[in-house]
């Protein structure tokens, strides 16, 4: 006879086929490899933080603004930022893959915004246009972004000069074999596969309290 237990599991989907809650998930049901990065903490200095960098809970995103699973993860970190405030820390690290054409452009305008402080509402809007990233003219993602200085950001999209955050995002990803985009690491832990809004919930919950992290390491 099939335990309780084990049907509740088998039932409930997306969420629990990654992690382990009271009983371990079916045999046959796939789920992403989970890692640690030795060092991690070293991976905050490379990209920027938009979250409170003195937070308990770290998640680093290596994000390619063309991608569309990042404009997926894009709108459940703004959600959990909501809900967790102060308690999470994000570091979104630049990860321009070469199979997307308007990436490193993408990368460069957000780029463009740090000096007036609105990197990540840059960030926000490119994902939310990437369908009009290389149709439209660069300039025009800051207005939506409220950039004010807009001759010094025409002129910043426009520079055909290397990104130092974005060189070093790529040297990072590259040294620990980020091979997709969005590629997620919380508190050290990597996960291939970006975990849902409910999975990260999950997470985030236990390793504020000082718990075992909630997921079975494959």
């Amino acid at each position: 006879m099939t335990d309780p237990a084990q049907r509740t599991v088998a039932m409930a989907g997306a969420v629990v086929y990654r992690l382990a809650f009271t009983s371990p998930p079916p045999q046959s049901t796939p789920g992403p490899t989970v890692g640690y990065v030795e060092r991690w903490e070293g991976l905050l200095g490379e990209g920027r933080q938009v979250g409170n960098p003195e937070a308990k809970v770290q998640l680093i995103e290596f994000i390619d603004l063309q991608c569309p699973g990042c404009r997926a993860l894009g709108k459940t970190l703004g959600a959990l930022q909501t809900k967790y405030g102060t308690k999470l820390g994000v570091t979104l690290i630049h990860y321009p893959l070469e199979m997307h054409k308007s990436a490193r452009d993408a990368a460069r305008i957000a780029e463009c915004g740090v000096s007036e402080g609105r990197f990540a509402e840059l960030v926000d809007v490119i994902l939310e246009s990437q369908d009009s990233l290389g149709s439209v003219p660069r300039s025009q993602f800051g207005e939506p972004a409220k950039i004010r200085d807009k001759e010094r950001f025409a002129s910043c999209v426009l520079d055909s000069a290397h990104v130092e955050m974005i060189d070093r995002g790529l040297k990072a990803g590259e040294e620990i074999g980020v091979r997709a985009t969005p590629t997620v690491i919380v508190n050290g832990w990597r996960f291939t596969a970006a975990p849902t809004h409910r999975e990260l919930e999950v997470i985030i919950d236990a390793m504020l309290e000082g718990a075992p992290p909630p997921f079975t390491v494959r």
